[in-house]
């Protein structure tokens, strides 16, 4: 597709034409636009985002802090066509799916929900590592908090889909393939272990 494509896993990636591009340098831009991509068409209250992102603040700087960096998010989108999918009132912000703007979480999370092998198989490909690898906000442990846990939650379910898959494949008698995706289950969870028949 045209337009920005957004990455989560494996790092704070974003693409156009297949080609990176960096238009979010600032870091607070950055999570500010995770942390609405991974709750998408969510009305966030405007008066939680800046305590979030700027707890040490007072309410007028921490609200004068967030709408600069949503003025920053929309420009950022707005280079690539993309920036429809940002939604904003004077109370609330919303960041949702377009034609214009892809995330691999949104897809990620649609063929968790299909659970069927094949898409299972999209969504393990399509995990590239831990969401937001290395990604760290200083001033901020709340939205650390909350990082850590969304983490957990797609190791989690990524494990489970793995392990499923090579339940699957063993069933099937596909044992070179139930060997694969338990090799790919181990290789996130060391403890995680399971024997295939041969």
């Amino acid at each position: 597709m045209t337009g920005l494509q957004i990455q989560l896993f494996g790092g704070f990636v974003t693409w156009a034409n297949d080609e990176p591009v960096n238009p979010f340098a600032i870091q607070k831009a950055r999570a500010l636009l995770a942390y609405l991509a991974l709750q998408p068409n969510h009305l966030q209250a405007r008066s939680v985002l800046a305590d979030l992102f700027w707890p040490d603040t007072n309410p007028q700087n921490a609200a004068h802090n967030l709408r600069q960096t949503l003025t920053f998010l929309r420009q950022g989108l707005a280079a690539y066509q993309a920036d429809a999918a940002l939604w904003v009132d004077r109370q609330t912000v919303r960041f949702a799916p377009t034609g214009r703007c892809s995330v691999d979480v949104w897809q990620l999370a649609d063929e968790l929900h299909k659970a069927t092998p094949a898409a299972l198989t999209q969504a393990v490909n399509r995990y590239q590592g831990a969401l937001l690898t290395g990604f760290y906000l200083k001033n901020a442990p709340e939205f650390e908090t909350w990082l850590a846990a969304e983490r957990e939650r797609w190791h989690t379910a990524i494990l489970r889909s793995l392990t499923q898959l090579s339940s699957h494949h063993q069933a099937r008698g596909e044992y070179e393939a139930a060997r694969r995706f338990l090799q790919q289950a181990v290789a996130l969870d060391p403890w995680h272990s399971k024997p295939i028949a041969t």
